[in-house]
């Protein structure tokens, strides 16, 4: 998948899926593009120093710094 949004896409395709209404958690800034790319929403998990930063500076939607926010991250995205 990094940084190509192929992945993503596919996944998309299934029957029912939107890119616009799908979202990805990645501690991952490639994984963070990807999701961009395909029009995916997404949310940066930063588990570790300096990831908030650089998950934020390549727009991740929202920025999670540990498990017990992303069930809310999903919500407000």
């Amino acid at each position: 998948m990094k940084p190509s949004q192929h992945s993503l896409l596919e996944a998309a395709a299934s029957p029912g899926a939107q890119p616009d209404r799908s979202a990805l958690a990645s501690d991952s800034v490639t994984d963070i593009q990807a999701a961009r790319a395909a029009g995916a929403g997404n949310i940066g998990f930063a588990n570790k120093p300096g990831e908030k930063e650089a998950l934020t500076a390549v727009g991740a939607s929202a920025v999670a710094t540990g498990m017990q926010f992303i069930g809310r991250s999903f919500t407000a995205t």
